[in-house]
Protein backbone atom coordinates (compact mmCIF):
# COMPACT_ATOMS: atom_id res chain seq x y z
CA UNK A 1 0.00 0.00 0.00
CA UNK A 2 1.26 3.75 -0.83
CA UNK A 3 2.46 5.74 1.98
CA UNK A 4 -0.21 8.78 0.79
CA UNK A 5 -2.95 6.73 0.20
CA UNK A 6 -2.44 5.12 4.29
CA UNK A 7 -2.01 8.13 5.82
CA UNK A 8 -5.37 9.50 4.37
CA UNK A 9 -7.40 6.66 5.77
CA UNK A 10 -5.61 6.84 9.40
CA UNK A 11 -6.25 10.96 9.02
CA UNK A 12 -9.93 10.23 7.53
CA UNK A 13 -10.31 7.81 10.66
CA UNK A 14 -9.91 9.79 12.35
CA UNK A 15 -12.97 11.63 13.08
CA UNK A 16 -11.69 15.11 11.29
CA UNK A 17 -9.41 15.44 14.60
CA UNK A 18 -6.50 15.92 14.48
CA UNK A 19 -3.40 13.59 15.05
CA UNK A 20 0.17 14.08 16.42
CA UNK A 21 2.36 13.85 13.89
CA UNK A 22 4.46 11.15 16.68
CA UNK A 23 1.15 8.75 16.74
CA UNK A 24 0.51 9.09 12.98
CA UNK A 25 3.87 7.56 12.26
CA UNK A 26 3.69 5.04 14.77
CA UNK A 27 0.10 4.11 12.96
CA UNK A 28 1.47 4.17 9.71
CA UNK A 29 4.23 1.56 10.87
CA UNK A 30 2.03 -0.42 12.06
CA UNK A 31 -0.66 -0.46 8.77
CA UNK A 32 2.58 -0.91 6.63
CA UNK A 33 4.39 -3.71 8.58
CA UNK A 34 7.19 -1.19 10.20
CA UNK A 35 8.70 -0.64 6.32
CA UNK A 36 8.18 3.17 6.88
CA UNK A 37 11.70 5.88 7.42
CA UNK A 38 10.88 8.43 9.21
CA UNK A 39 12.21 10.92 6.17
CA UNK A 40 9.67 9.40 3.98
CA UNK A 41 7.04 9.37 6.44
CA UNK A 42 7.78 13.48 7.32
CA UNK A 43 8.30 13.96 3.02
CA UNK A 44 4.83 12.24 2.00
CA UNK A 45 3.01 14.29 4.92
CA UNK A 46 4.60 17.37 3.15
CA UNK A 47 3.52 16.44 -0.44
CA UNK A 48 -0.07 16.00 0.77
CA UNK A 49 0.01 19.38 2.86
CA UNK A 50 0.94 20.94 -0.59
CA UNK A 51 -1.73 18.95 -2.49
CA UNK A 52 -4.37 21.32 0.15
CA UNK A 53 -5.04 16.97 1.27
CA UNK A 54 -3.74 17.19 4.71
CA UNK A 55 -3.13 20.45 6.64
CA UNK A 56 -1.04 20.86 10.04
CA UNK A 57 -1.06 22.86 12.89
CA UNK A 58 2.00 22.97 15.56
CA UNK A 59 1.77 24.10 18.99
CA UNK A 60 4.24 26.86 19.72
CA UNK A 61 4.70 25.64 23.55
CA UNK A 62 4.47 22.28 23.55
CA UNK A 63 6.11 22.14 19.35
CA UNK A 64 3.87 19.17 18.60
CA UNK A 65 2.71 18.95 15.51
CA UNK A 66 -0.84 17.55 14.36
CA UNK A 67 -2.46 16.75 10.89
CA UNK A 68 -5.50 16.33 9.67
CA UNK A 69 -7.36 15.23 6.62
CA UNK A 70 -8.59 18.38 4.10
CA UNK A 71 -12.02 18.30 2.54
CA UNK A 72 -10.09 17.89 -0.65
CA UNK A 73 -8.29 15.05 0.78
CA UNK A 74 -11.20 13.09 2.04
CA UNK A 75 -12.48 13.34 -1.78
CA UNK A 76 -9.09 12.24 -2.89
CA UNK A 77 -9.70 9.35 -1.00
CA UNK A 78 -13.16 8.60 -1.86
CA UNK A 79 -11.84 8.35 -5.71
CA UNK A 80 -8.76 6.38 -4.60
Amino acid sequence: MEIKLALLQLLAGNDGMPERESALLFALRIKLGGKVATADFTNTLRELEAMHYAASTRNALSNDTRWAITDAGKLALADA
